[in-house]
């Protein structure tokens, strides 16, 4: 029998209306209310193109899925915020009633979610979802994604000829991660949320409210500000839809082999077999031709490299940080599925023996990248000396 917790997660796929042209529709359900979803859709007309966000309440009992959707809203790219959609209605010029309710029932074939709704106007319609963008590409391109994992794991030497291939390019970015075994994901994903309307509607005035109430810098809610202060946040350990990247592949394996922590239990004790270097290559990136969200609201699906003020942020530039931006669940999948569709290449992966870490610390602090370097004040000074003398 299906499980509730088993709907957790974000679903990807397809909405149709009889009749109507297909919307690309994406189903975010939170570990914390896991009978409520957020649906968002994205359907184009010949002159624009409407970001749609509904609620829906679930219900499972085995295989099938019952439920309702109400709160129609039009995402409103000027003003960065979701419009009830009587008002889109009103401001379009249409004079049709607006729907306000919808049923839907679904059955799961495997791990597809399939089925049919109908709106309190008599619309019906139907849609089909899965449960990643990996699964989605797979289906809907027909086409077989990349391995997941890099095959043999490197030796830290090995890796670091690896990586003279990016030497003297621009815009490529490294991020280091523990183990081989994590997939590409931000901390706000990991805990079981996806819901950014809420996350930012909710938790950061939260947030900006207890670091203004100590910073030295006062976050204004809006623009550069709303960015540095995710940024800064990221970086001292609370969950956002940021991810920390690196100019440098050395800063990067600094991080991935936990290089700040004395005992790196997880390394040592052989729980990791292998750490992993993520390199992303924006230039090709950009060549895939995908639409951008626009703000942290825009229900879009995207990966983007932004870059926030480093306001009391002195590990930023230390670490030759870049931040990029997700509302994706899985990320792998996603990039995936734009590098088939538009023959592009712009993620790899390097995994390196975990058993190498004593040569790597000692290869990173003969350059110069220690705790002390990357993490400046008193807290880095401590641990690197412990690293060192300890």
């Amino acid at each position: 029998m299906l499980k509730k917790q088993n709907l957790v997660g974000q679903w990807v796929g397809y909405s149709q209306y009889e009749g109507g042209s297909q919307a690309f529709t994406v189903v975010n359900i939170e570990a914390r209310s896991p009978e409520i979803a957020q649906l968002v859709s994205v359907s184009r007309t010949q002159s624009l193109t409407i970001r749609t966000s509904s609620i829906g309440r679930l219900s499972v009992t085995g295989d099938t899925v019952t439920g309702t959707s109400d709160r129609y809203e039009v995402f409103d790219f000027e003003n960065d915020q979701f419009i009830p959609l009587p008002i889109f209605y009103e401001r379009a010029g249409n004079k049709e009633k607006p729907p306000t309710s919808a049923t839907y029932s679904g059955k799961f074939k495997e791990t597809v979610l399939s089925g049919d709704f109908v709106n309190d106007l008599g619309q019906k319609g139907k849609f089909e979802f899965w449960p990643s963008f990996g699964d989605f590409t797979r289906e809907t391109l027909k086409s077989k994604l990349p391995p997941p994992s890099a095959s043999i794991p490197l030796t830290w030497s090995e890796f670091k000829n690896e990586i003279t291939r990016f030497r003297g390019q621009t815009r490529i970015y490294f991020r280091g991660q523990r183990s081989n075994e994590y997939p590409l994901r931000t901390l706000f994903h990991r805990t079981g949320r996806n819901n950014l309307v809420r996350f930012v509607n909710e938790d950061i005035p939260k947030l900006r409210h207890k670091i203004n109430a100590t910073s030295q810098h006062y976050y204004q809610p809006l623009g550069e500000d709303f960015l540095g202060l995710l940024s800064l946040a990221q970086h001292h350990g609370f969950p956002t839809p940021l991810l920390d990247w690196s100019l440098s592949p050395y800063v990067a394996a600094f991080f991935a082999f936990d290089c700040q922590n004395h005992e790196a239990s997880h390394l040592k004790n052989g729980s990791s077999s292998a750490v992993r270097i993520f390199a992303f290559d924006e230039n090709a990136w950009d060549k895939s031709s995908r639409e951008k969200a626009t703000s942290l609201k825009d229900p879009w699906p995207d990966l983007q490299f932004v870059h926030p003020p480093a306001h009391n942020n002195p590990r930023y530039y230390p670490q030759q940080s870049i931040a990029a931006f997700s509302n994706v669940y899985d990320i792998e999948g996603f990039i995936a599925g734009l590098e088939i569709k538009f023959d592009v290449k712009c993620l790899y992966r390097f995994d390196i023996r975990a058993d190498q870490r004593k040569e790597v610390v000692e290869d990173l602090r003969f350059m110069g990248i220690t705790a002390a370097t990357l993490f400046p004040g008193l807290e880095g000074i401590c641990r690197d000396l412990r690293s060192e003398l300890f």
